[in-house]
């Protein structure tokens, strides 16, 4: 029989190998942040705690140079990490030294496992193992165990996206300390030492890449389907045919993914044990996917005593899985898990933070619970780690005074304690806590306890979004939110090809009806209108009722004549109803608008209108009650637009446009030149008109293309004299949507910046969020032809919603430029700064810069930088101007 072979021998050596330069690269990282964003203790403690394991893991496997230098990090941290005394100038130079010279060793062994390793482990017929009765022998590995662990082959050539190693959630910038108000604006930019180390932004990986699977699978169709699909995603998968042979994998190397088909549902369990070993083992969470093809409760059960994270029956096919296994990596990510701990004992709460932030979760320590209710309405936690007796309020009285708002009154409340006796944890209980945690608690149970509770806190909130207020009790209609928000998310991946339509519905009269009737009579008869109206549509399709007497319809699935014939029935089944209100019988009638998907829609408030428009014009009709929306802007042009389209005719003509440059100064320590284009005309009037007049009459009158191309033109020659007076600089400059659609632009831009010479990074090309939502296929063929040249990307007018974040995972931007309402200072609300800061961990984790507009004080961009923002723009800074001058190191942090 052949013997297993150890892991802890050549095998564990070769792991180690293979992960050190990634493990080196998330030692650098979170060194740098630390040069970057401040001293924080927590973060020092984390990186003391990783280089100084680290340290002993290659010291063990002969790694020296490594082991010294992570040692020597370790030891630098200790005064700030262990005595939390700040370190001096010495101590900060040696550690940036130290920084670096890790860098330097993770480039030196590569992206990989270096060959000559990998070759020594090729060259081996056998590895040294111990029998249960000690005798020392020789055994052979079994088939294909080194192509098995071996690095996965190069991307292949022309590949956009690179392969990358995958590196730990980031720590939100919440942790950064805050910026200092300060009279004068050289102050509100504090200075830091060394100048801070930032790495030049990469494309951003594919979902899968830097993610590991081992597959069980037979081999069927959805095997293969599947299989192919994770590759194409960057997943490195290892198919295994045989449950012991995945049992012997996991004692070796441990995945990021483990995948079970349907055909070893049998196996489940055994395999859940070693799974269970190899969890303790790793460094982060191994997720098990189990196949089934039936829902049997026994199946369930048999994929749950394993740890499955997901059972997926019956699948209907290998986009379902892959769409479950993206949900599982992005839910605790993309969206780290936000707890606040209110502990009055500064090293118990230290404790508690550095375990969770470890974990990826977004913290916040509150040491005074006075304090503690102002911080949870400002952090908005989805759980809260208390101490039970704390001077002044102990946990019973706080979460007693939690549990009297609304918002926090299902957030779950976990007690931390050493009490013991029974009565008194019955009283925290009964107070309003969900569960209690003894101190002192192992750091896997408190991520553990910590991370089930809000999973299943999420699952709930997720499920009661679905199934509770996403309709209305009395008409059995969804919700106006619930059906706008589908409404944006169907616009957020539309490609102008989508069937279908947004109806709006109104009763003629309805607000004398209302006045006549009485509101209780009036509520009754929109019910019985409102139960009607959602009889007549499919099960696919949404209706809700809108304002006091209109209704709003979504379908996806209807042509254009199709939408038509649908709001006749509508009109035709209104009319002929008799409704009862109190002691009178009454006949209505409707008057309905269509805004067919079919128009390119920026947002679903554009559609909204135009439909609520149609509508307007489907009651002024005497013959047709209604409406399909008709683009008329273009038809009908104003006395006054028509003189602002000659005026634009002749600065085409004459050249006569002009361009103001405003400076984008950096928050995050660099002196880069950079600044953002604005548009100008002079009129024959005298005024000077803004772009915010002049784009909208271009794009109305068909000339947007021609101004779009003067700008960039113009552009092109301030950028390659810059570069001839070697003083490189970087302009953002706006587009129309048009440009995505123009099939000439791209081969006129190449053409342009390779007779110029110019580098494409010196250009950013910015796009309103809004606009291209609806075109993000055209987004990807116009950059797809631009990405060779090294253009640059910016989204601007960004904002914290669900379409917004799952249009940005498709978007290959490098700088983000949030909406204006996020950029005031004293005037923006906590649930804002919440938003922002969400903005800039979810833009950080794809290294995508962020920049905040119209910044007018130093209030507000003390607030921007401690929220994490990088770069900021508007007066404050400077007012635009002809010239591009502007003293950038003396602004950089």
């Amino acid at each position: 029989m052949q013997a297993r072979i150890d892991p802890t021998g050549a095998a564990a050596r070769y792991a180690l190998m293979k992960q050190l330069p990634d493990r080196l690269a998330r030692v650098r990282r979170r060194g740098r942040q630390l040069l970057h964003f401040g001293w924080d203790v927590n973060a020092a403690v984390l990186v003391s705690d990783d280089a100084s394991r680290l340290a002993d893991e290659c010291a063990e496997a002969g790694e020296r140079d490594c082991s010294e230098a992570l040692a020597a990090l370790s030891s630098t941290l200790k005064p700030l990490a262990v005595d939390q005394v700040a370190l001096g100038d010495a101590g900060v130079e040696e550690f940036a030294r130290l920084i670096e010279r890790i860098d330097g060793l993770r480039e030196s062994l590569g992206a990989g496992m270096p060959g000559a390793a990998a070759n020594e482990m090729a060259r081996h017929s056998a590895d040294q193992v111990r029998s249960a009765h000690g005798i020392t022998r020789q055994v052979t590995p079994p088939p294909e165990f080194v192509q098995r662990f071996a690095k996965p082959p190069p991307s292949r050539a022309g590949a956009r996206v690179p392969v990358a190693p995958a590196v730990a959630p980031q720590e939100t910038p919440a942790a950064a300390p805050a910026a200092p108000a300060a009279p004068e604006r050289a102050s509100v930019l504090p200075q830091r030492r060394p100048a801070p180390v930032r790495p030049e932004p990469v494309a951003r990986p594919a979902p899968g890449v830097g993610r590991s699977a081992y597959y069980l699978t037979d081999r069927g169709e959805l095997g293969v389907d599947l299989s192919r699909q994770l590759v194409e995603l960057g997943y490195t998968v290892e198919h295994v045919e045989d449950a012991d042979e995945l049992k012997e994998v996991l004692q070796a190397l441990a995945p990021n993914l483990v995948l079970v088909d349907a055909h070893f549902q049998s196996r489940v369990e055994d395999i859940g044990i070693s799974l269970k070993a190899a969890r303790t083992r790793a460094s982060s969470r191994i997720y098990l996917v189990v196949l089934s093809d039936s829902s049997d409760v026994s199946q369930r059960l048999r994929a749950m005593r394993a740890g499955a994270d997901s059972f997926l029956p019956s699948p209907r096919g290998a986009a379902e899985v892959v769409t479950r296994i993206h949900e599982l990596f992005e839910a605790e990510s993309a969206d780290p898990f936000r707890v606040i701990i209110i502990e009055d004992d500064r090293s118990q709460a230290l404790f508690a933070e550095s375990i969770l932030k470890k974990a990826g979760m977004a913290t916040n320590v509150v040491l005074d619970p006075l304090k503690a209710i102002e911080a949870v309405e400002e952090f908005r936690p989805e759980l809260i780690l208390m101490d039970l007796y704390m001077p002044d309020c102990d946990g019973m009285e706080l979460t007693t005074l939690i549990r009297e708002r609304p918002d926090f009154a299902n957030v779950p409340i976990v007690f931390l304690t050493g009490e013991h006796d029974s009565d008194k944890r019955f009283d925290a209980l009964n107070a309003g806590g969900d569960d209690y945690l003894e101190k002192p608690i192992r750091p896997k149970y408190l991520i553990s306890a910590v991370t089930n509770r809000v999973r299943r806190s999420r699952q709930v909130q997720r499920r009661a979004g679905e199934t509770g207020p996403a309709r209305e009790g009395a008409t059995g209609l969804y919700t106006k939110t619930h059906l706008l928000e589908r409404l944006a998310e169907a616009l957020a991946f539309e490609d102008g090809t989508r069937t279908g339509g947004l109806l709006f519905v109104i009763l003629d009269g309805g607000q004398g009806l209302r006045e006549r009737a009485g509101l209780a009579a009036f509520d009754g008869l929109m019910s019985s209108v409102g139960k009607q109206v959602g009889g007549l549509i499919g099960g696919a399709e949404l209706a809700a009722r809108y304002g006091d007497s209109s209704f709003l319809l979504l379908t996806t699935s209807r042509g254009e004549h199709e939408l038509l014939e649908l709001g006749d029935q509508l009109r035709q089944a209104v009319s002929a109803k008799v409704f009862d209100v109190g002691d009178r019988s009454l006949a209505l009638a409707a008057s309905i608008g269509i805004a067919p998907f079919s128009h390119a829609w920026a947002d679903a408030n554009s559609m909204l209108n135009a439909a609520e428009r149609a509508c307007a014009q489907a009651r002024s009709s005497p013959d047709h009650k209604v409406k399909l929306f008709e683009d008329t802007v273009t038809q009908t042009v104003s006395t006054e637009s028509a003189g602002m389209v000659q005026e634009l005719r002749e600065a085409l003509k004459q050249d006569s446009f002009q361009l103001m440059f405003q400076p984008v100064a950096s928050l995050r320590g660099t002196s880069e030149e950079m600044f953002q284009v604005l548009l100008r005309l002079r009129g024959s009037d005298g005024k000077l008109y803004a772009a915010s007049v002049l784009i909208p009459a271009a794009q109305q009158s068909g000339l947007i293309n021609g101004v779009d191309r003067w700008v960039l033109s113009r552009c092109l020659m301030v950028i390659q004299e810059r570069q001839r007076q070697e003083r490189p600089l970087r302009l953002f400059v706006s587009q129309s949507s048009d440009a995505l659609l123009d099939p000439n632009r791209v081969s006129w831009l190449a053409e342009q910046m390779v007779q110029r010479r110019i580098s494409g990074d010196r250009l950013v090309l910015e796009f309103r969020h809004a606009d291209i939502l609806s075109r993000l296929r055209q987004v990807a063929t116009f950059w797809e032809g631009l990405a060779p040249l090294g253009v640059k990307m910016c989204v601007s007018g960004f904002e914290a919603t669900m379409s917004a974040y799952q249009a940005l995972q498709h978007l290959p931007i490098e700088f983000l430029k949030v909406a204006p309402k996020y950029a005031t200072g004293d005037g923006s609300s906590a649930s804002q700064r919440q938003e922002l800061r969400q903005i800039v961990t979810h833009a950080h984790e794809r290294s995508i810069r962020v920049i905040a507009p119209q910044v007018e004080d130093a209030g507000s961009a003390a607030q921007l930088w401690s929220s994490g923002v990088d770069f900021i723009q508007g007066n404050f800074v400077q007012a635009a101007t002809p010239e591009l001058e502007f003293d950038f190191r003396a602004s950089a942090i």
